[in-house]
């Protein structure tokens, strides 16, 4: 798809620039020339605009040219096999491209905040808190005191796996740089997973939404199970 090519400036570090710097047009507008040519007009490339007015930068050549521009597949799928070059950790301070390195974030993707603990733990909560719900009816049972404790480490061993294996692919499929773009700034303010579901993107959307709206009604209809 179109839509998941993204913008590179540089290497060591590689700088990922936002999709609104070139008019959210990858494939027109990622090159590093000065001018860009729209039929009989020329006019200032918004790569170069954003990039090289500024005097602190390192990225421009002396001849009007901005080195190492290149557009690559942000989701190229299991075929390059991603997962060897998103195994180690990147873990960046707010601002950072790179660690130790800060970025602008005026043209591309910084990080916006320190990963911590109570992040993972926000992450991985849901698959261990779900099963409640089932809990909450356990008076519906034949034999509450041997199907719970069942029916509860089996939940928590099923939603482990689908959300590790949901981790492996997404770094198997996804470029490195796009993996880290939290908001999706440089695909047009996609999320990364919806722009890799099939065959859609509203299959994570209209999933989202219904997970919400299912965690609401699992909490009503307990209500009288904790009323009891």
């Amino acid at each position: 798809m179109e839509s998941d090519h993204i913008c590179l400036v540089g290497s060591n570090p590689s700088h990922l620039i936002k999709s609104s710097v070139l008019n959210n047009d990858v494939m027109t507008y990622c090159r590093p020339d000065k001018w860009c040519y729209e039929g009989n007009k020329t006019k200032l490339c918004p790569l170069y605009s954003s990039i090289c007015n500024k005097s602190t930068n390192t990225l421009c050549s002396k001849n009007d040219y901005i080195e190492n521009v290149r557009i690559e597949q942000g989701i190229p799928g299991l075929k390059n096999w991603q997962l060897s070059e998103n195994f180690n950790s990147h873990y960046r301070r707010e601002g950072e491209i790179e660690r130790d390195i800060k970025g602008d974030s005026s043209f591309e993707v910084v990080a916006q905040e320190i990963t911590t603990f109570l992040i993972l733990v926000g992450i991985y909560f849901p698959s261990v808190t779900g099963i409640m719900a089932g809990s909450n009816r356990s008076g519906d049972l034949r034999d509450p005191s041997r199907s719970i404790p069942r029916g509860t480490i089996a939940a928590i061993i099923t939603t482990s796996i689908i959300y590790l294996s949901n981790v492996i692919f997404l770094a198997s499929c996804t470029h490195s740089s796009l993996l880290r773009d939290k908001f999706g700034d440089s695909i047009n303010k996609q999320l990364v997973v919806a722009a890799l579901a099939w065959p859609n993107k509203w299959i994570i959307m209209i999933g989202a939404f219904c997970s919400t709206v299912g965690a609401g009604l699992q909490t009503l209809t307990g209500n009288d199970a904790y009323d009891e």
